[in-house]
């Protein structure tokens, strides 16, 4: 995945978040991903 795409992408759908919210989200996503991955091993 291009980083830079998906902050444009991100830039584009909303206007009020800040990045440090977005990186939140997507390290939270990915954690919860991977402890899902993890557990069903």
């Amino acid at each position: 995945m291009n980083n830079e795409r998906i902050l444009k992408l991100i830039r584009e759908r909303t206007d009020c978040i800040t990045l440090g919210e977005v990186m939140k989200k997507l390290f939270d996503s990915n954690f919860e991903i991977k402890a899902k991955q993890g557990s069903f091993k």
